[in-house]
């Protein structure tokens, strides 16, 4: 299972890689943020496999396209207009592994509430700081691991799976390594679905970005969470511990100093780019008492500085595509 893939985003359907937002979708239409988010997983579970497709179209069918995807791309049974597909659906319900993740919900089940409440009010405060822009639906599903984020017009789609916890026996079991599960609770939710849904409002990166691309694109994502969620301590946007989140602080001069002695802020070279911006325990580089996925953290660092020397909004940063010129204005000496 590529963990990447799992960890990444899309405003329209699902996409693999580090960092690579492709596909962007229609302005999505005013919402309340008083309206109760769509728990999905539990849909599910209460409508007959033979009658969930029509539930959906008549109740929901704003959903339609999202029960499209999960259908035929996260849990890949197909369209349910095939003859076949209540079986399809009943087994994968009842999958040892899905049944577990139900019953690890359930038991948290207040856990999740409180959690998908966060993520609505963070999700409501959208307009307040994008101007014109309208606050998502909030959905919830399952879907075996296969997706944390699910973005569409008017909609975001939240699999519950990668949120159980980082005590949570499955992982091991699947193979997750600690420095990732630690990361997969209910906790980070609501800056992850933030930043989904930002990713999916910014021009995609094109195949071959250089290092610079990145540092600024991730900047922008993580500066931008952080406005929209003001009162989240750094560490917790970055899913750092307070000692990891101390470390960046105390040598972020240093590392600078690292990525421009080494020429590496230009870089093409795609190993180069995910060795500071994937999921890892550590950044070789820096050493064991680093943490992962310092490229994301300087370029966060660096668009702070942008934005105060030029006083731009999140609106012009989430629509900047030229780099080097927020490099040039950042003023960033650390």
């Amino acid at each position: 299972m590529n963990r990447i893939e799992n960890r990444t985003f899309a405003k329209i359907g699902i996409i693999v890689g580090i960092a690579l937002f492709i596909l962007s979708g229609c302005q999505p239409e005013n919402r309340s943020a008083n309206e109760a988010a769509i728990r999905f997983e539990e849909q599910l579970i209460r409508i007959p496999v033979d009658q969930i497709g029509d539930s959906i179209r008549q109740d929901h069918p704003d959903l339609v396209p999202f029960f499209s995807i999960f259908n035929e791309q996260v849990i890949r049974i197909g369209p349910d207009t095939m003859a076949d597909y209540p079986q399809l659906l009943s087994k994968f319900l009842k999958d040892p592994m899905i049944t577990d993740i139900y019953d690890h919900i359930r038991k948290n089940g207040m856990v999740y509430q409180k959690t998908i409440r966060e993520t609505e009010a963070a999700l409501a405060a959208l307009p307040s700081v994008l101007p014109g822009s309208a606050v998502p639906k909030t959905v919830t599903f399952i879907g075996g691991f296969n997706q944390s984020f699910i973005t569409l017009p008017g909609i975001i789609a939240i699999g519950l799976d990668n949120y159980l916890g980082d005590t949570c026996s499955l992982y091991p079991s699947l193979g997750i390594p600690a420095y990732v599960s630690k990361q997969m609770k209910p906790e980070n939710i609501p800056p992850d679905a933030v930043r989904a849904w930002l990713s999916s409002e910014m021009a995609t990166l094109p195949a071959g970005s250089s290092f610079l691309d990145y540092l600024v694109h991730e900047g922008i994502l993580y500066y931008c969470t952080e406005k929209i969620l003001p009162d989240l301590p750094s560490g917790r946007l970055f899913h750092y511990t307070a000692e990891q989140a101390r470390w960046c602080r105390d040598n972020e001069k240093a590392m600078w100093k690292f990525l421009a002695q080494e020429e590496l802020i230009f870089s093409t070279d795609r190993f180069t780019v995910r060795r500071f911006f994937e999921e890892a325990p550590f950044t070789k580089e820096f050493g064991q008492d680093s943490p992962g996925r310092t490229g994301a953290w300087i370029g966060y660092r660096l668009v702070s500085s942008y934005a105060k020397e030029t006083g731009c909004s999140i609106n012009e940063l989430l629509r900047s595509t030229d780099y080097r010129k927020i490099l040039s204005l950042s003023n960033y000496h650390p």
